[in-house]
């Protein structure tokens, strides 16, 4: 949930008047603003003695005291699982109440997302954990429409892994679980645009391109609506693929440097190399080599932290090094991404520095 709940809501809430009772616990649970200003409306209750208001406030702390535990608890009983071979972990989950917990469930997700750039087989393995934790979750505990909600952005993750592994009927088909799931919970839009933006990639790996544009100035409305300034970031990078696809370098550009301010660099740092890495691919493309090599300046701080974009490092450096008239290094940076890219199984971003490697020695 983005918005903040307020007084008729939790009053609404408390009565079972108003659908979603459970997302509005782990919105407040989750916002330490909410929390600071719940605080002082509990307080101020103690001294009205208002009944409704005060049971919605004892039910709001004690929701925020569970999740606050389960959440410490939780990078420890994962530590547990993820020492585990798989059948293991299944009959771990299957026996322990002690990992049924809101807080492993959420990092199961985390791990799952982060991991599926680096090896999506393995980020699939960890989403599956985590719905087969939902499984053992109890509904009158944590909401069953709630569950409902991650649930459905569990099977979204799963289809962006099984898509970056090319599985795109898969992925299609998890798609459908993952809204599925969602109709079933709160219909949060703030899921709904997780799942927009999710889509957008597999549409252009499915070269449906103007859905893919579609699906992506859907997502972006919706976060620039609810204040979700990180994934609005997220989705302007994912849309400006499309452009680079398409050769509208321009626009790829625009929403590119647009996305940079809005990205919380302590989130996701590596979505912010991704857009560095872009942009700068982007205005070299363009001619515009000071500005690329400013932006590059900027990225090279990050790829260490990344060695799996290693390649890509290179094919960039191969470029910019062609364009200021350093052939020999760029060719030497561009063999080694073509042997590096072939090496970790990906023939067809070998096959794209090669035609890089062919347009400078055309030029000679």
């Amino acid at each position: 949930m983005s918005i903040h709940p307020h007084h008729p809501s939790l009053w609404k809430a408390s009565r079972g008047e108003e659908r979603g009772l459970e997302r509005i616990l782990e919105h407040v649970a989750s916002c330490a603003k909410c929390r600071a200003r719940l605080a002082r409306k509990r307080r101020r209750q103690e001294e009205d003695g208002s009944p409704l208001l005060g049971r919605s406030l004892g039910i709001l702390a004690r929701r925020q005291a569970n999740l606050e535990r389960e959440r410490s608890e939780a990078p420890s009983l994962f530590g547990c699982l993820a020492a585990l071979a798989p059948g293991q972990q299944l009959l771990l989950l299957n026996n322990s109440h002690r990992f049924r917990t809101w807080g492993l469930f959420e990092l199961l997700i985390e791990r799952g997302k982060e991991e599926t750039f680096s090896d999506p087989r393995h980020a699939e393995q960890f989403l599956h954990l985590a719905l087969r934790i939902a499984d053992g979750l109890s509904p009158a505990s944590y909401g069953r429409e709630l569950i409902e909600d991650l649930r459905a952005r569990t099977w979204g993750y799963i289809a962006n892994a099984r898509r970056c592994r090319k599985q795109l009927e898969a992925s299609e088909e998890a798609f459908g679980e993952a809204s599925s799931r969602l109709r079933r919970g709160t219909e949060d839009p703030l899921e709904l645009a997780l799942l927009f933006d999710l889509q957008a990639s597999l549409r252009r790996a499915q070269h449906r391109i103007e859905e893919s544009m579609r699906l992506s100035a859907r997502a972006i409305s919706i976060f620039r609506r609810l204040g979700q300034k990180h994934a609005e970031g997220r989705a302007l990078v994912n849309a400006s693929l499309v452009y680079m696809e398409r050769e509208e370098l321009n626009r790829a550009i625009r929403g590119l440097f647009q996305s940079l301010p809005l990205i919380d660099p302590g989130n996701e740092p590596r979505l912010v190399l991704c857009a560095l890495h872009n942009l700068a691919i982007t205005l070299e493309a363009s001619g515009r080599l000071p500005e690329t090599r400013r932006v590059h300046l900027q990225a090279r701080l990050l790829y260490s932290r990344f060695p799996e974009l290693k390649n890509h490092q290179l094919s960039l450096e191969g470029n910019i090094a062609g364009s200021m008239g350093r052939r020999d290094d760029a060719e030497s940076a561009l063999r080694q991404a073509i042997d590096g890219f072939l090496a970790s199984d990906k023939p067809e971003l070998a096959e794209l520095v090669a035609c890089d490697l062919s347009a400078l020695r055309n030029h000679r």
